[in-house]
């Protein structure tokens, strides 16, 4: 599966800033599912390259692990 998943503390903009990343790199976002646990957001991705969403999104300070 080509899932990716993403725990940051939860804020305006967060999943939009997170796809902008991904849109920007030339990766598909087939699925998204988001859950808040507390103060914090776990957002899971269905991309088409989750080794290059991964690059991305770590260079842009999120913590990001391949499912």
């Amino acid at each position: 599966m080509n899932r990716i998943r993403l725990i940051k503390k939860d804020q305006i903009g967060l999943l939009v800033n997170v796809m902008n990343i991904l849109e920007n790199a030339d990766i598909v976002v087939n699925s998204a599912e988001v859950n808040l646990n507390g103060t914090h957001a776990i957002i899971t991705l269905t991309v088409s390259d989750p080794e290059k969403g991964k690059k991305m999104l770590k260079s842009a300070g999120y913590d990001i692990e391949i499912l």
